[in-house]
This record gives structure tokens, sequence and C-alpha cells, in this order.
């Protein structure tokens, strides 16, 4: 009864159904494109690929010097020009957060030391799978994770659509992306 009341006292009407309830329908805004690369497997072009990378019962993730070199090798290996890096330590749980800016992309990363847990998101022009491999190595090899699960999104795949000028319109499909399990430690 108690919640009832805070509800009503908080002007919710609760003989209607809640506008928080009702589904949203997303806004998306196409923009213009300048860079394109073809994929090796299709001819469709793209802007560039968006790794989401989770680590699981990884290490060192404490380390500022050591996840500030992981990152600097990962523009190097996407040769890139490194233009900003900033990472900072969260005192309570010893994490980090962190961004770095390149020519070509972008890369975020934050970390839980106390979960051995840790979430990457690079943003790059790929020329490559090989390519994108190589930095999904590397990363592997910085932290050592007992599992990881890899995410791979091209953007902007359909040229036609970032050609125009920019314009919103109303969607209710999510963007497809290809999960894919990369290795489990035994």
């Amino acid at each position: 009864m108690a919640f009832d009341d805070a509800l009503f006292q908080l002007g919710m009407d609760l003989t209607r159904s809640s506008t928080a309830q009702k589904e949203d329908h997303y806004e998306t805004v196409h923009a213009i494109a300048h860079d394109f690369e073809k994929s090796e497997h299709d001819d469709v072009e793209f802007t560039g690929t968006h790794l989401i990378i989770d680590l699981f019962n990884a290490k060192r993730l404490d380390e500022l010097m050591h996840v500030e070199r992981t990152l600097k090798r990962c523009v190097e290996m996407a040769g890139a020009t490194l233009l900003h890096i900033n990472l900072q330590r969260f005192p309570k749980n010893g994490g980090l957060s962190g961004v770095v800016v390149f020519d070509k992309g972008h890369a975020n990363i934050r970390t839980w030391p106390d979960r051995d847990f840790a979430a990457i998101d690079l943003m790059f022009m790929a020329r490559n799978s090989a390519q994108r491999e190589a930095l999904v190595q590397a990363i592997e090899q910085a932290f050592k994770p007992g599992a990881m699960e890899t995410t791979v999104c091209r953007r902007a795949k359909d040229s036609r659509r970032t050609k125009v000028r920019a314009k919103p319109v109303v969607t209710e499909s999510q963007p497809k992306v290809a999960t894919r399990r990369l290795r489990r430690a035994a």
C-alpha cells in the first residue's frame, strides 16, 4: 500500500499504464561519411570497424602504464597516428577508465580489477580481417583473459545512407552485429 501511496504522491495515475512502459522508437541520424573501405569478403563499402571486446578473468587491469602501453600498441598496429590519450584511476576499486583518440578512430577502456573484467571498444578504419585479428590478439596477450568475447560491427555499411544530407529516420530495427566467442582457457 505504501508503494501505491508514493506513486500517487508523484502524480502517477495508477489506473493507466505508464509511458515508461511503452516501446521506445529510436531516432537515427545518417551523417555524411567520406572514408570508405571495401571488405575483402564482399563488395560492401563501410566506413570502419567497431570491435567490442569483453575480457573475463583478465590480468594487470589495475596497472595504468601497462594499459597505456597496450592501447598505444593497438594504435600502432592499426597504422594510425596517436592524437590524444587520457587514462584515469578510480581510487575505490583501483579500476581504470580511458580514451585514446587517433586519426583513424578511437579506443575506450574500462577495467574492474576487483571483478577481473574489462570492457574495450575499438573503432578504426579496418583494412582487412587480419588486422582486426592482430588487434584482438594483442589485447589478449596483454591482459591474458580466461575468456574473451568479441563483437564485430561494421559502421555505415550502406553507402547510400551516408551520401545524402543528414536527416532523422525513425526505425524499430536494431543494427545486426556478429558475436563470436574466441577462446576459453582450460
